[in-house]
Order: structure tokens, then C-alpha cells, then sequence
């Protein structure tokens, strides 16, 4: 689904935030991408989300050059996209309903459409109760419940994920690592970028990868 081949992203012009990238990420995969602060988890998950291009190599999905998308085709690619943000980046001025809606009114579902599914995926996370709340009226572990509800509402086709389990307990972190499975399974591609090694390390998925990350360059890789 994913492929990176020899990718580079510079900044200025002699700094290397990723430095010869090559790997694949496929349907119903899971790769746990970890690293120290400055590794270049960030910047991969930049280029994956198309907030920013490649300065060289290749980055495809589907066999097609991302890079050579137009609006249209960008627009097509986000949609089958889902992130979960390491700071929730939920909009405060929205109920938890209406925040775990916007996928669903992107691709303009709906009203019918978006309340079944929305109140499906609060069920499925515990957030039932708090469908009309807001975000700042809620806990750290709740934000992260209900971004990661938002990021699977629509069913994308590819995940990623940033430290989604670090406001969560040992038992809703292994809840949501459940879920992800069961997406994996369905055929979404999932990344995830973690420095929780006991949830890697208790992760058992027959598609599971564990690619480590070091000054911008892939150290090691190794299937689970």
C-alpha cells in the first residue's frame, strides 16, 4: 500500500531528518515505529499525512507517485486516511459528538449516515455518556479515547497513529490495541509511533513489525 524507497527529507540545506528510507507498510499490516526525541518519527508521519514532501526518493501508495498528486487526488488520499495526534488537536468549541463527526461530514455523509456512526464508535469507546460534552471538560485519557474514535470513524484505509496509548491505563491501552488489530484485520494498513515497549512487546498480530528509528535512518527492523 505504502512505500517508501530511498527517501530523504532536508531541512535548510544540510540537515537530514530522514536519511534513505526504505521500507513497506501494506493492507493489514501493523508497524510500531519507535525512536529516541529526533529520530524522525515526526517528519515520517508528516510525510505520510502530506503536511510535507519528500526531497528525494520515492514515496507511493497504491503504486502511484504520491508526489505527483494534484489537489484532487490529495483530497481522495486524505479521506482514506486516519491520525491520531499525540496532543488530540480536538476543537474545543465542538461537542465530542460533533469532534468525532468531521471525517464523516468531509466526505458529506449524511445526517442520518453520520449519527449512526457516530453513536456506534461512542459505544464502542465508552464515550457514550459524553456525547454532548466538550473537550475541556473531560479527561487526558478521554481526549485520547475520543481522537482515536475520530480517527476510525470513517473506516480509512490507512492509520497512523502517534504514542496513542500514553493517556491511557495498561487496560484501556491494551483495549485499544485490541481495536487496532481488529481494523488490521479488516484490511487497514496501521503505523504507530510508541516508546511503550511493554504494549510491543505484548502485541501478538501475525502481520506486526517493529521498525526502530536513529538520527533519521531505519537501525532495525524486526517482525513480531
Amino acid at each position: 500500500m505504502i512505500s517508501f524507497r530511498h527517501v530523504y527529507k532536508t531541512y535548510d540545506t544540510d540537515r537530514h531528518a530522514l536519511r534513505d528510507i526504505s521500507f513497506n507498510l501494506n493492507s493489514s499490516e501493523i508497524i510500531f515505529l519507535t525512536g529516541a526525541s529526533g529520530a524522525g518519527k515526526t517528519t515520517l508521519f508528516k510525510l505520510l499525512s502530506l503536511q510535507e514532501k519528500i526531497s528525494s526518493g520515492e514515496l507511493s501508495y497504491k503504486n502511484e507517485n504520491i508526489m505527483s498528486y494534484g489537489l484532487k487526488e490529495v483530497a481522495n488520499y486524505r479521506r482514506g486516511l486516519g491520525i491520531v495526534f499525540q496532543d488530540f488537536r480536538l476543537i474545543p468549541e465542538m461537542t465530542i459528538f460533533e469532534n468525532i463527526a468531521i471525517p464523516l461530514k468531509i466526505q458529506k455523509l449524511s445526517n442520518k449516515e453520520i449519527q449512526s456512526k457516530v453513536v456506534s464508535v461512542l459505544e464502542r469507546f465508552n464515550l457514550s455518556p459524553y456525547s454532548s460534552s466538550y473537550p475541556d471538560y473531560i479527561s487526558g485519557g478521554e481526549k485520547q479515547r475520543v481522537a482515536i474514535a475520530r480517527s476510525i470513524v470513517h473506516k480509512p484505509n490507512l492509520l497512523i497513529a502517534d504514542e496513542p496509548t500514553g493517556n491511557l491505563d495498561r487496560q484501556n491501552a491494551q483495549s485499544v490495541m485490541a481495536l487496532f488489530k481488529e481494523l488490521a484485520e479488516e484490511g487497514v494498513a496501521v503505523m504507530i509511533a510508541t516508546h511503550d515497549e511493554g504494549l510491543i512487546k505484548a502485541t501478538v498480530y501475525k502481520n506486526a513489525r517493529h521498525i526502530h528509528l536513529e538520527n533519521g535512518s531505519v537501525a532495525s527492523e524486526s517482525i513480531l
